[in-house]
């Protein structure tokens, strides 16, 4: 799956999760039941009579909040999966760019190598004619300027890959050759601790390892909500003719019924789904408190690696490259001069 596909991905199912919380929040719906009677009103004259009941179930535990809470906790945990994807992929596509701007520079100083070796090696042809180094050190020199165009050619196929890495990070965009003539850098002014602190907050990953547990907890009031007694309550309407028998003759009349239903859940002595439910969110508990830790770590690794290599930077100051393009250029100046080999 590539990562367009991923995020697509990722942005149905938050599309899905946003639905589940919309149909959590649906009430139970009432039942509304119509009977009809005919006590033999033809033969007998006892009447006939039409019933209308109306039911409602009512959970005592509130499992519709339940169920909102576990929707809204998946809902949640979406956003933090797609968060997490984001930053991750502008992560990955940072590091892709700089990889593939250190290839372009290393393409460019194997392109002054070669140039530079092809020289050397077209002045100790000449040298070798007028005998001042011998045929090993001219063939030496010709045999290093050939070997550099395979390494110039390795190179070359690594950065146009690294290129297409990048064309694959930006959705398939073509991505040419890159212009940038230097890296930014801005020093991070931030303490370690100060970045323990920023790493709780927005780190995506955690907060999605936070809500997993959160989201265990919601599912366990579920649980419990769902074990608990459901009340129908009912409300009933008759409608009864003249009962016109000789024998026991009654007037037509109205009848009202009021209802409860109070049922047996003999089900909730087995609490296996309970048990299920706690060790689950003991489990996501461990979790977190493992992801904090391993996020912690990391933070730490990275900013011991960030001060190392600000180190090596502010090492290869200006000073030293300047120093060391002098030497170059007077190490050349005595080579082309035959004071050295």
């Amino acid at each position: 799956m590539t990562f367009t596909d991923y995020g697509a991905y990722l942005e149905a199912k938050l599309d899905i999760a946003d639905a589940n919380l919309r149909a959590a929040k649906v009430f139970n719906d009432p039942e509304l039941s119509i009977s009809y009677g005919n006590n033999q009103d033809k033969v007998l004259m006892m009447g006939q009579n039409l019933d209308f009941e109306l039911g409602y179930d009512v959970n005592l535990a509130g499992a519709r909040k339940a169920r909102i809470n576990v929707a809204k906790s998946e809902k949640e945990m979406t956003e933090a999966s797609l968060n997490d994807y984001m930053c991750q992929l502008r992560a990955d596509a940072s590091l892709a760019w700089a990889e593939a701007w250190k290839l372009r520079q290393q393409c460019r100083l194997m392109e002054d190598q070669m140039e530079a070796m092809k020289k050397i090696a077209q002045s100790d042809s000449l040298r070798l004619k007028l005998g001042d180094i011998s045929a090993t050190d001219a063939a030496q020199s010709a045999l290093e300027a050939r070997a550099m165009v395979g390494e110039m050619m390795t190179l070359r196929s690594e950065y146009r890959n690294a290129l297409r890495d990048l064309s694959l990070m930006a959705g398939g965009m073509p991505v040419g050759d890159l212009a940038e003539e230097s890296l930014p850098f801005s020093d991070i002014l931030y303490s370690e601790s100060e970045l323990y602190d920023i790493a709780d907050m927005e780190r995506s990953d955690l907060r999605a390892a936070e809500l997993s547990h959160t989201l265990s907890e919601n599912n366990l009031a579920l649980v419990k909500a769902s074990r608990a007694l459901d009340l129908g309550l009912s409300f009933g309407y008759s409608l009864n003719t003249e009962v016109r028998n000789e024998i026991a003759p009654a007037p037509a009349f109205k009848g009202l019924t009021v209802g409860v239903t109070i049922p047996l859940k003999f089900s909730s002595l087995n609490r296996g789904e309970v048990v299920a439910a706690k060790a689950e969110s003991a489990q996501m508990k461990t979790y977190y408190e493992a992801a904090k830790a391993q996020v912690m770590t990391e933070v730490a690794q990275a900013y011991s690696s960030y001060l190392a290599a600000r180190e090596v930077k502010n090492a290869y100051s200006d000073e030293i490259v300047n120093s060391a393009a002098s030497i170059l250029s007077k190490r050349t100046s005595a080579y082309q001069k035959g004071d050295v080999s």
